[in-house]
């Protein structure tokens, strides 16, 4: 009677697991069919929302940002009181690619940005000045420019301060321990 009683467990149990499999596979030939009769009606939806192009454009625009840094240029603004001088910073979008330091130089030398000319900003850098080159080696970097770099200005009587502005920005953006300027084909000490 004991082995009657353990076979009709084992009928019992087995007959629940099958009822439990026939109820998983119910549920999800129900499911399969309710996504094959609603999934063009959700494909058409978003087709005629326009998400999909919205959701591309800014995956688009994310990576054209980063194609792109912030960097920060620094133009000084100078005392009428006394010949002291303090630093302005104006924001630029560079290119992030192998010429993102030669760009910003660019930048430097060329103009003052609007915002910091209504500061009061001003460069040292005399407006003739064109960059030849620029590297870097174990973080000191090597900026060549053209003879004009040495020509007189309103601003200053030497040239130690145009020397000091191109050291802030390079070395603020880009970490660097010092800059050696070359003039000419000639390295500069000063």
């Amino acid at each position: 009677m004991l082995m009657g009683m353990n076979s009709d467990k084992k009928h019992r149990h087995q007959g629940q697991l099958v009822k439990i499999l026939i109820i998983i596979l119910s549920f999800l030939i129900i499911l399969a069919i309710t996504l094959m009769i609603t999934l063009p009606k959700i494909k058409a939806s978003f087709d005629t929302s326009g998400v999909i192009p919205l959701i591309k454009q800014h995956l688009n625009d994310k990576e054209s940002q980063q194609k792109e840094l912030l960097l920060s240029l620094y133009f000084p603004i100078v005392s009428s009181n006394d010949s002291s001088h303090r630093y302005t910073k104006t924001s630029v979008m560079i290119k992030n690619d192998s010429l993102i330091v030669h760009n910003f130089i660019e930048k430097l030398i060329n103009a003052v940005p609007q915002g910091a000319l209504i500061e009061g900003a001003i460069s040292f850098i005399p407006p003739q000045t064109t960059l030849i080159g620029y590297s870097a080696v174990n973080s000191i970097g090597y900026v060549h420019f053209s003879g004009e770099f040495l020509n007189a200005t309103i601003y200053e009587e030497g040239t130690s301060l145009r020397y000091e502005q191109v050291r802030k920005n390079l070395r603020e953006n880009f970490s660097l321990v010092d800059v050696v300027f070359i003039i000419n084909d000639e390295v500069i000490n000063q």
